[in-house]
């Protein structure tokens, strides 16, 4: 995992980690693969796979227990949630949920897939955190809620 930090280095940042984890300098958010007609990978994808190679290791998937790693790193770097990161049953809950070929882990696509879920719920979130507090109240988390696509019975608020 050395050479993470040489490969990384001066990549823009945005949803990126430094420090914990030894991946100085990633940036996912920026790093996804865009659709296209050709049959080469754009840079685009070729650093997001780089980067997913990195954080899996040899065998190409990643673990709960690395998943928390990179999303706590990551929610670490954004103080403007307050948040005490994820546990390792949430992240063995959302492999469950996105893990299409029943290995127990998440391959590069399914990764992307968690990925752009959690992008699209920070997204929500900030978006009904009118307050900057970096929490939201039950009616904006109705709202949110809402805003994602599930709408449930008033006895669930």
């Amino acid at each position: 995992m050395g050479g993470v930090a040489s490969t990384l280095q001066g990549l823009p940042m945005r949803l990126g980690y430094t420090g914990a984890g030894g991946f100085p300098g990633v940036c996912l958010e920026h790093l996804e693969p865009q659709p296209g007609s050709s049959d080469q990978e754009s840079e685009e994808q070729q650093q997001f796979r780089n980067i997913f190679k990195q954080i899996a290791g040899d065998d190409m998937e990643i673990c709960a227990d690395e998943l928390k790693k990179v999303l706590n790193t990551v929610v670490n770097k954004h103080k403007d949630l307050k948040t005490h990161g994820f546990t390792l049953e949430s992240c063995r809950s959302m492999i469950a949920l996105m893990d299409t070929d029943g290995s127990g882990k998440l391959n590069l696509q399914e990764f992307h897939h968690l990925w752009n879920k959690i992008k699209a719920w920070q997204k929500i979130f900030k978006h009904y955190d009118t307050d900057q507090s970096g929490t939201i109240n039950s009616y904006e988390m109705r709202n949110a809620v809402n805003d994602a696509g599930f709408h449930l019975n008033n006895q669930l608020y």
